[in-house]
């Protein structure tokens, strides 16, 4: 199902359903274009209205636009789900609006993007400062890391007017030129300013041995999702960037109980399988490092040197809080 996008008028597409502040669109089909249907749709937003829901009105355009799926975060490739084609989107200007720029100005037809920067005054650092990372203020080069997607993202963000500083590539040498952003009524963008929220629901149980088996069932589970991280990061998979310490879990802990005491608990559930498998590992100042200490006073005949017991338990413990 297509939504109809907030904005600037004629933004919407043929065919979009308009949803309300409920995040749902009222039942039934729509057709656009037929009498029938259009006495369909006002009975419904009469029950919309009458539901509490947002009226919102709407042009929609002529012929049908065809849209694609948004330019991938993942080295800035333009996905077309539809027929499984990934195509590379570069970081070359390929056309330029006749109207805004001449012939003489710096931007031109060919120039490679390389770094961009938002010339944010004093005032918007002040008033955008809680929406927007620090980051956001400083130049970015653009590459695998921070692609033209960004870009993208970062205009629609910005408010009209800004202006971005581009640093641009052409016949060998780097030249710096301003753009100034506007609202282009004959584009729009994919997300179209609304943000939904994926369907939830909430499993409860009607006795204690139900509750039981399906806790039974939810400790095995992320018992498994340890393991299966374990195997990801051993094997390479998974970077360092994806472990947390002590900071991090409180962190994840807040976030959670922030939705309730019910996703607070399936999160320790996960926590205590993570501290179970973690305990056992073979880490200095963990019953599994104390176990090796204990295996090898087993092979050796001797208890391992006192000293070097302390200084490997510092460096297990200096791990764990990193």
């Amino acid at each position: 199902m297509r939504r109809a996008k907030t904005g600037v008028p004629g933004d919407a597409l043929k065919g979009d359903s308009v949803l309300g502040n409920a995040g749902e669109a009222p039942p039934g089909p729509k057709s656009a274009g037929a009498d029938s249907d259009e006495a369909q749709s006002t009975e419904r937003a009469s029950s919309v209205a009458a539901a509490d829901f947002e009226t919102v009105e709407v042009t929609l355009p002529g012929p049908e636009r065809a849209s694609f799926d948004p330019i991938s975060d993942i080295a800035g490739e333009l996905t077309l789900g539809g027929l499984g084609v990934a195509l590379a989107v570069t970081n070359t200007i390929s056309s330029v609006d006749p109207s805004h720029w001449k012939p003489e100005d710096a931007i031109r037809v060919g120039d490679e993007l390389l770094q961009i920067q938002w010339l944010a005054t004093p005032e918007q650092k002040k008033e955008l400062a809680k929406q927007f990372r620090p980051k956001a203020f400083e130049a970015f080069v653009i590459d695998n890391q921070f692609t033209t997607s960004t870009l993208y993202d970062l205009q629609q963000s910005l408010p009209a007017g800004s202006e971005l500083k581009c640093w641009l590539r052409r016949d060998g040498k780097t030249i710096d030129a301003v753009a100034k952003l506007e609202y282009a009524k004959d584009w729009y963008w994919h997300q179209r300013g609304i943000a939904l929220s994926p369907m939830m629901s909430t499993h409860q149980t009607d006795s204690v041995a139900t509750a039981l088996k399906l806790g039974m069932w939810e400790t095995s589970r992320r018992f498994h999702d340890v393991l299966d991280f374990l195997r990801l990061l051993v094997t390479g998979k998974i970077g360092a960037k994806g472990v947390g310490g002590p900071i991090a879990i409180a962190e994840a802990a807040g976030s959670e109980a922030s939705y309730g005491v019910a996703r607070l608990m399936i999160f320790l559930t996960l926590l205590s399988a993570n501290l179970a498998i973690l305990n056992f590992l073979p880490i200095p100042a963990l019953d599994g490092g104390h176990m090796v200490f204990l295996i090898a006073e087993a092979i050796r005949g001797k208890p391992v040197n006192e000293a070097l017991q302390v200084r490997l338990t510092m460096l297990g413990v200096l791990g764990l809080l990193s």
